[in-house]
């Protein structure tokens, strides 16, 4: 088996007073503005919607070509709803010489939407619940740690 791409590990924990429908629309509305023309053309699309769960797909030019999966799933409780996030497959591309010598490192597909999405879905569900406690984790840019 490979090893995870660095930035596999890429994820949003949440807790939140927000219905799950408020959460469902704030996921949707992320994903609608988490387009990314440049440089991979890609956009983030809904592909499944369950009650506590929805599975976004990120996906290349023309629509055609899926390159993340990531889903957002949310446990309800009394106390509140606690939402997960977290990337389910990716593809990964890297340059190479002759097809056979790697000269640059691994690049995941759709990683730019998905931090787009990522930190549209924070800023939304912050502005609809101030009190909100919110963390993404992972390496926003190459390095680790808490980005938000």
């Amino acid at each position: 088996m490979a090893k995870p791409h660095k930035h596999a590990s890429l994820r949003l924990q949440a807790t939140t007073e927000l219905s799950d429908s408020d959460i469902a629309q704030l996921a949707r509305t992320a994903a609608e503005t988490a387009s990314v023309k440049m440089p991979q053309w890609s956009s983030v699309r809904l592909e499944k919607a369950e009650p506590g769960l929805l599975v976004f797909s990120v996906r290349g030019p023309g629509g055609v070509a899926e390159q993340l999966v990531f889903e957002l799933a949310a446990t309800f409780r009394g106390e509140g709803t606690k939402l997960r996030s977290r990337i389910v497959r990716y593809k990964t591309s890297q340059a190479s010489v002759l097809g056979l010598i790697p000269v640059a490192p691994k690049q995941m597909l759709g990683l730019a939407a998905h931090r787009k999405w990522l930190s549209n879905f924070a800023d939304g569900l912050r502005r609809a619940d101030p009190m909100a406690h919110i963390e993404i984790s992972g390496p926003p840019a190459g390095t680790g740690g808490t980005w938000f």
